[in-house]
């Protein structure tokens, strides 16, 4: 029999850390590439998707002498009002309609830490509030019902692969 090779604490401990570095650098790079694919394959819209489109669409709403004919995003809500600020038609909740019309007459967001934008349009005879929010958002119906957000799920998946990793070594 010969000897056995000894190896120092050290070695081990620097081996061990670099290891565990590793393993965490991955289980927070591996979601992000993830979220990316997903956004390039189409599952998931960039975070300024959303503002982008409402920015398109703003101009022609202003100027469409009848909004029913405007194809305005799924994903937006919108509000009509008369120029005394009553409510024409929407298709926004009591709540959400409240809030939309605060910021049509103040021009303030009612909640500044949600992700809920609004966009003030004047029209002829009338007013339009778009309401839409600013973040990753699922192009499947179904996997915006039944899933967090991806920005929620990304963060979920960090923190479980980085529990993982720490279990593991």
């Amino acid at each position: 029999m010969g000897k056995a090779k000894l190896i120092s604490l050290q070695k081990v401990f620097w081996r061990f850390l670099i290891i565990l570095i590793s393993g965490l650098f991955l289980s927070v790079a591996i979601p992000f590439l993830l979220l990316a694919l997903a956004s390039s394959a189409g599952y998931v819209t960039y975070a300024n998707n959303a503002e982008h489109s409402v920015q398109k669409i703003s101009p022609i709403i202003a100027a469409a002498p009848d909004i029913t004919k405007v194809a305005i995003p799924s994903y937006c809500e919108y509000l009509i009002l008369d120029t005394d600020y009553n409510i024409l038609y929407t298709n926004m909740d009591v709540t959400e309609q409240s809030n939309a019309l605060k910021f049509a007459k103040t021009g303030e967001n009612s909640d500044l830490t949600s992700r809920t934008q609004y966009q003030f349009i004047p029209r002829e005879e009338e007013y339009c509030v778009l309401k839409y929010y600013v973040g990753s958002q699922y192009k499947s119906d179904w996997m915006q019902k039944y899933l967090p957000t991806p920005e929620t799920l990304l963060l979920m998946l960090i923190g479980i692969n980085c529990i993982a990793v720490c279990v593991f070594f």
